[in-house]
């Protein structure tokens, strides 16, 4: 599975249409700023492939102020390319799509299909593990139930014999119950239950027959001493009476006086001995010399001969090395010309498609302009209507404020005025006026101000309302109202207001026709129409300037791009074998440079080793004279010692001499030792019968048989459960060494995939897996770490690595998966991250990968194909 595109409308901060396309399949980059949104668009593709269109999560996916989240997203899936696209919430919906084909699915058995592809063979299937997002890489790994069974098929295709070890999880259950009630389960087992009562029992049963054993042994021992005491009695006694220990002290002192006259002859002979080895040294030294001079003579003549046959070999294989280099060179030119003409028809085909792109865009954009026109102009002729006509809602809720206001005034007015109601009698109808004007009967009328009624043949009445501050008042401000409406009534040429609430919903429908029809030209032309006819512009000119060859069209570009890895992959090879042939012939020039310089040392040693001897003709002569020397003073010396060791004989060194004095202070302290000692050794005897006594009645003998049987009971019983345990114990470990074999080969296919990665970031070191197939340790240097020892850098590293590994065996298994990496590299140096490219550059060759990065300086090393986002136009 590859991701070719991806498009995302009212997602997250993505309010306005926005898409990824060009993504090439394999390196794809996205380098940009921090809170641009990259972690959004990993999110949302998720959300695409895990979720169905009812599903009510996505309400996390609105804006701020709400929407429908829409999410398309093209996929090469089982050698076709398909296009999803879902929308969540309102109107929500899912259409599955085969580009270039008639299948287009909707709703359920839309998202039936996507599931099935998925999950199928071609698909590579619901994947998570291989989407490394920020902060992921330093948690520990962790499998859902499809990822584990997805990987577990693809081991099982790569090693068909692997064994899952769920056969001996039962009996490895029962073998370790067994074990559990005989040893405890500590980090070193000691023995439990039954088999540690038999231990104390053996024990206690043991001690008490020890202890019986040393009461018997005891005895014994009392016995003998007591033997002892009697002879060393009687011995101690005989010299005593006999006086053989006054004769040992006469001796002593006789022999300490011949030593002592002997001593003095010792120091001339010790003299003469020193002067001997003087001369035996200097003859043996010189004897020494001259044949070490004929030695190192001999020994720097076979190294010469040595160096030279060494140098002659060496000079063969630098030349042999020389061709080799040449072939290597002739080799690498070809590969680049190879590649170089790939590269040439690879650029020829994209001008291609790029052509054809262009002209579709063109035509897109051609027909967006002309319907972009003509809505501009509909918007322009709705605005110049409403240009001249001065009408809104404040403009209407002030003529209504003031209407309401005269109407409120003219009621108060009404309610102060005095009432004048006119009734004539038969006789004087039209006697009555008011300012020289008859009254008619029956007026009635309502005033605030003095009035006077002339009433003919009678006289005049004045009425005087009563004196109320709010006439004046009410009447100056209904006479502002009503001046105000008026003036709001003639601004805006309307009679009535009636009339001008009927102009205000006429100019709202026109705002909500100008509303929608600004929508629908935003929506064609985002930036404005004069953008959008520089984009056709643009377009036209860039679709001028391709030159294509129709005639001599390029093969397709899949297969182009197939040949092109294989030509640089050999490219790669053979700067490789350039590289090494060049290093092994630098290599071996090197060593003919240092044979050539050892072989020149040693000649000159050679002559300065000659320089030190006789002549060869003399050689012999000064060696025989040499020789003789050396023995004359040999049997000087053996003379003198002869001499020295039989004076020595007699007069012993300062420690003979003490020895002798120590001797007979000796004797004389045994002769007054000897009486004290034989006092006590009959105390001593006496005690000795008493314990005697008290032993033999004790019965210590049969004692000590009761519990020596005792013991040995005890002792049978521990030795059956010592077999038992022991027995147990053999079948766990072969059960553990089963498991590990299991193990090693479900793991290998990972490892044997990881193995190149490994050594492109951290050379040299190899990545131990769990039971779980998750990383747990890292080895190099002989040493083993924990994962959880390791700095943040390097478990970032190790968890990208791992990713990798899997992502190659799904897709040597026939179910590629893009690897996604949101920030996965925040801890690396510029050292490893460098290598680290290596590992995507090589991975990208067999799956696609997908980096997002805010790292745009630091991952300016890595080649691939670099993806920016740009609008959207949602048909």
């Amino acid at each position: 599975m590859k991701v070719r595109a991806i498009r995302l409308a009212e997602c997250g901060r993505f309010r306005e249409p926005v898409a990824l396309e060009g993504l090439s399949g394999g390196l794809d980059i996205i380098a940009e700023s921090n809170e641009f949104g990259k972690s959004t668009i990993l999110k949302m593709l998720r959300f695409a492939l895990t979720e169905k269109h009812s599903s009510k999560k996505a309400e996390k996916l609105k804006p701020y102020d709400g929407g429908a989240p829409t999410i398309e997203v093209d996929l090469d899936m089982g050698g076709q390319r398909y296009r999803l696209r879902k929308r969540y919430l309102a109107q929500s919906m899912t259409e599955l799509a085969l580009l270039d084909g008639v299948e287009r699915l909707r709703g359920d058995e839309a998202e039936a299909r996507l599931q099935a592809l998925l999950d199928g063979p071609d698909g590579g299937g619901r994947f998570p593990l291989l989407w490394l997002a920020q902060g992921d890489a330093l948690a520990p790994m962790t499998w859902n139930g499809t990822s584990r069974t997805q990987i577990s098929a693809a081991l099982a295709r790569d090693i068909q014999d692997v064994a899952s070890g769920e056969g001996l999880r039962p009996f490895k259950e029962k073998i370790a119950s067994k074990l559990g009630l005989l040893m405890t389960k500590h980090a070193v087992p000691r023995p439990a239950g039954r088999y540690d009562a038999a231990i104390k029992r053996a024990k206690d049963a043991s001690e008490a027959a020890a202890r019986a054993s040393e009461r018997v042994t005891l005895a014994a021992s009392q016995l003998a001493r007591l033997e002892e005491l009697r002879a060393r009695e009687a011995a101690l006694a005989e010299p005593l009476r006999s006086g053989a220990l006054e004769r040992d002290v006469q001796i002593a002192r006789n022999a300490l006086e011949v030593a002592r006259e002997a001593a003095g002859r010792v120091a001339g002979a010790r003299e003469a001995v020193a002067a001997a080895e003087q001369r035996l040294t200097a003859a043996a030294r010189d004897l020494a010399d001259f044949e070490r001079g004929l030695a190192t003579l001999a020994a720097l003549g076979q190294r010469i001969g040595d160096d030279d046959r060494e140098l002659a070999d060496l000079i063969r294989q630098r030349d042999a090395a020389r061709d080799a280099a040449s072939a290597a060179k002739a080799d690498l030119a070809t590969a680049e010309r190879t590649v170089a003409a790939l590269e040439d028809e690879q650029v020829a085909s994209l001008a291609r498609e790029r052509r054809d792109t262009l002209a579709n865009e063109l035509a897109r954009l051609r027909t967006a302009r002309h319907d972009a026109t003509a809505l501009e102009a509909q918007i322009n002729g709705i605005a110049r209507i409403w240009e001249s006509r001065q009408i809104d809602e404040r403009t209407v809720q002030e003529a209504q404020r003031a209407a309401g206001e005269m109407a409120v005034l003219e009621a108060k007015r009404a309610a102060s005025a005095t009432r004048i109601e006119i009734a004539y009698a038969p006789a004087a109808v039209g006697s009555i006026a008011i300012d020289g004007a008859k009254v008619n009967d029956g007026a009635c009328f309502d005033t605030t101000a003095p009035i006077v009624l002339d009433i003919e043949g009678v006289g005049r009445v004045t009425v005087t309302p009563a004196a109320s501050e709010d006439a004046a008042t009410l009447d100056a401000r209904l006479a502002a109202q009503t001046s105000r409406l008026r003036q709001l009534l003639t601004t805006a040429g309307i009679e009535n207001v009636v009339a001008m609430e009927d102009l205000l919903r006429q100019r709202r429908a026109a705002d909500s026709e100008l509303t929608r029809l600004g929508a629908k030209l935003a929506g064609l032309a985002p930036e404005g129409v004069e953008a959008l006819d520089k984009r056709t512009e643009s377009v036209a000119a860039e679709l001028e300037q391709i030159a294509v060859d129709d005639h001599n069209a390029p093969r397709a570009s899949r297969e182009i791009d197939q040949r092109l890895v294989e030509a640089r992959a050999h490219l790669s090879q053979a700067r490789l074998a350039e590289h090494d042939a060049m290093a092994k012939l630098s290599q071996i020039d090197a060593q003919v440079a240092t044979t050539e310089a050892r072989l020149a040392a040693r000649l000159e040693q050679r002559t300065a080793a000659e320089a030190q001897l006789p002549p060869i003709d003399r050689r012999d002569d000064q060696r025989l004279a040499l020789v003789s020397t050396r023995q004359t003073a040999d049997a000087r010396l053996n003379e003198a010692t002869r001499v020295l060791a039989a004076w020595q004989e007699k007069a012993p060194d300062a420690d003979g001499l003490a020895l002798l004095a120590a001797r007979v202070t000796e004797a004389e302290q045994t002769l007054a030792r000897r009486g004290g000692e034989l006092k006590l050794i009959g105390e001593e005897a006496a005690r000795v019968e008493g314990e005697l006594a008290g032993l033999r009645n004790e019965d210590v003998a049969a004692q000590a048989e009761a519990f020596d049987a005792e013991a040995r009971a005890a002792g049978e019983e521990v030795a059956q459960l010592d077999l038992e345990v022991a027995a147990l114990r053999l079948i766990a470990s072969e059960i553990a060494a089963e498991e590990a074999a299991t193990k090693d080969r479900f793991h290998g296919p990972v490892i044997a995939r990881l193995a190149p990665y490994v050594d492109d970031v951290l050379p040299g070191a190899r990545i131990a897996f769990g039971n779980d197939l998750a990383p747990e340790a890292l080895r190099r240097g002989g040493t083993e770490e924990p994962l959880d020892r390791l700095s943040d850098g390097t478990r970032e590293q190790i968890a990208v690595l791992s990713r990798l590994a899997f992502a190659r065996l799904l897709a040597d298994t026939g179910k590629p998966v893009p690897l996604i990496l949101d920030d996965a590299l925040v801890y690396s140096d510029d050292a490893r991250i460098e290598r680290m490219f290596r590992a995507l550059a090589r991975a990208a060759t067999a799956h696609q990968v997908l980096v997002l990065t805010c790292r745009t300086k630091a991952f300016e090393g890595l080649d691939g194909n670099r993806v920016a986002l740009t609008g959207w136009a949602m048909q």
